[in-house]
């Protein structure tokens, strides 16, 4: 019996050069971005300038790690998700986007659902089915998401739900539909 072997990214020979130029490239990023939330009069507090660094930073380990060493997915995926959620605190903190992170929270989902896109992309240099199917679900679910988090409808997401739950089941009925015609395989005819 056959072991499943992890998923890994492409073996790509990468010289020292490339290596180091990475390495400090993302070394720069993590720099800059800590010098920009420390050195802003509008961030005042430490612990937003701290949380935006870590998670760049924590990202750039990831996503160096998937390129150069360690080379499996779940790293280039962490990587770009801790990137992504670095940034949007960034841009909260320095109050370029006017709502805090306890609204704009599916932000995460939606960011999640375009890694694992782009992951997908990066692994297999085309898009599968197995990973866009989540990805697009992440996406959606953000999205319905954020639209209830930011206020933008008249009703609570719970008063949604208890009014409208048939949706859903259409919406499940339509994936399965949208699945089914995914998988359906030409078979010749004899």
């Amino acid at each position: 019996m056959k072991k499943k072997k992890d998923i890994q990214i492409a073996n790509i020979m990468v010289s020292p050069m490339n290596k180091m130029i990475l390495f400090f490239g993302l070394i720069l990023v993590c720099f800059g971005i800590l010098l920009i939330t420390c050195m802003r009069p509008l961030c005042s507090n430490a612990f937003f300038a701290f949380r935006s660094f870590a998670c760049v930073s924590l990202g750039a380990v990831f996503f160096y790690l998937s390129l150069v060493h360690i080379k499996k997915t779940a790293f280039f995926f962490l990587g770009l998700l801790f990137q992504l959620i670095g940034f949007l605190f960034i841009l909260i903190d320095l109050e370029l986007i006017s709502y805090a992170f306890s609204q704009l929270w599916p932000v995460v989902l939606i960011f999640a659902g375009f890694c694992l896109f782009v992951t997908n992309f990066y692994k297999q240099s085309r898009i599968l089915k197995q990973f866009l199917v989540p990805a697009v679900l992440l996406f959606c679910l953000g999205l319905v998401f954020l639209l209830f988090s930011l206020h933008l409808f008249n009703f609570t997401f719970s008063q949604f739900v208890v009014e409208w739950w048939p949706l859903f089941i259409v919406v499940m009925g339509i994936i399965l539909v949208v699945l089914f015609f995914i998988n359906k395989k030409k078979v010749p005819v004899e």
